[in-house]
């Protein structure tokens, strides 16, 4: 023992390697910082030929404004118009695609595949976007070769997707909230357009029905439903404190982002459709009445948004698998048997917290979305609380991963 040397030892050796850990989280942020940069300035450069004084009416409407959040820039004329949307909808289809094959244990899907078919689903989704997208520009005048310009900005849209798919995944990789951050400055953009837009005195009732949902929206996400567990591994006086921790928001607001994309499948088909079959009625009166600012449309949006939140509750919190887990380990919930009893159980209690999160979730965003609707309050007051509310849980997240970041970056290592 006494010929044991502190400063010899590999334990100086680890601490001189020590800088290399050092302000991971600031070089983590440092690189979300460039690629917010590289993503502002594309949303300022505009697809050739559009006339973008055209388009500035068109991005204060409900709609546009929700989508903002996954879409580019608020007039949608940038190359970069198309924002994540693709990305997020491509996702979602696997997503339901895994669900569904993952049912059968013996038939999985990989990450390997599941990667695969989001990045090839998502080209084909960015292909039909850039497409719709371009036949509804309007392009400056005296210029002949209208096709000329229209396919210009196909291409221009495509690569303009291709590259924020890019952005997003390096962040991922690189720097902290993935492509949480993105969407974290198109909601923070929106927001600041809206305070810009109107006087004080218009923004008074949205701004507290906004701090009303902001206030709702931490509660949910910081606080927790706890199921006492026993684990046969621990037997001294933290045996009673031992718990399963279920979210009261289980999967945050991921599922308002997720609803967006998805409330837009049909109501692009459906537009589609209504621009070929210009006589049917039907088609018609459902492209007028899908939009956020009527009751057909809203109904449908937190439709949506509920089923969204208990499906991705089951998908994050699956009870099968937590319940094959308690068996392989010999721990258990207190006063449920083991097997088929404990999986029925948590099935409840996943779906109790999903549809509790899902209904006070979606009363807040039916306030927003029912503001214009019966208070002919102006679609950029009315969507502000709901603004804040993704702002407020995309912040939650990204503070809880810095802090996880931060935990990493002050460990010392023993050996």
């Amino acid at each position: 023992m006494g010929k044991f040397n502190f400063k010899n030892s590999n334990i100086g050796t680890t601490a001189g390697s020590r800088p290399e850990k050092q302000n991971l989280l600031w070089q983590k942020l440092l690189f979300t910082l460039i690629i917010i940069v590289i993503y502002l300035a594309g949303r300022m450069i505009p697809v050739f030929g559009v006339d973008v004084a055209s388009h500035m009416s068109n991005g204060t409407g409900s709609e546009n404004l929700l989508l903002q959040s996954i879409g580019g820039d608020a007039y949608r004329t940038s190359i970069f118009a198309l924002g994540i949307s693709p990305y997020m909808m491509a996702s979602l289809f696997v997503m339901f695609y895994s669900v569904i094959k993952n049912m059968d244990k013996t038939n999985k899907v990989s990450p390997r595949t599941t990667s695969r078919l989001t990045v090839a689903l998502a080209f084909i989704i960015t292909i039909y976007q850039a497409v719709q997208r371009s036949m509804e520009f309007r392009f400056l005048k005296g210029t002949n070769d209208q096709i000329i310009f229209i396919i210009t900005s196909i291409i221009e849209l495509i690569t303009g997707a291709m590259i924020i798919l890019w952005l997003a995944e390096r962040n991922k990789k690189y720097g902290i909230g993935g492509q949480t951050a993105l969407i974290f400055i198109n909601i923070i953009d929106g927001i600041i357009r809206t305070l810009l837009r109107y006087k004080t005195v218009q923004l008074l009732i949205p701004l507290l029905i906004s701090a009303a949902v902001v206030a709702v929206t931490a509660y949910m996400e910081y606080t927790e439903k706890r199921i006492p567990l026993q684990r046969i591994s621990i037997h001294n006086i933290h045996a009673d404190k031992n718990y399963l921790a279920i979210k009261h928001n289980p999967v945050g607001v991921m599922p308002i982002m997720f609803s967006s994309a998805l409330y837009m499948v049909p109501v692009s088909v459906i537009e589609m459709l209504s621009r070929i079959h210009r006589d049917n009625p039907d088609l018609q009166w459902l492209s007028a009445n899908l939009g956020l600012d009527k009751l057909p449309g809203i109904a449908l949006y937190l439709a949506s948004f509920l089923f969204l939140t208990i499906l991705f509750s089951f998908i994050m919190i699956s009870p099968r698998d937590m319940s094959e887990q308690f068996l392989k380990s010999g721990d258990g919930i207190v006063g449920i048997r083991a097997g088929k009893e404990t999986t029925g159980f948590l099935r409840k209690e996943v779906f109790k917290s999903s549809l509790i999160s899902a209904l006070i979730m979606g009363i807040c965003l039916a306030v927003s979305l029912g503001l214009q609707l019966f208070i002919k309050i102006d679609s950029g007051l009315a969507m502000l609380p709901s603004s804040f509310m993704m702002l407020t849980g995309i912040w939650c997240n990204l503070q809880q991963e810095m802090q996880a970041v931060r935990n990493y970056d002050s460990y010392r290592e023993f050996l």
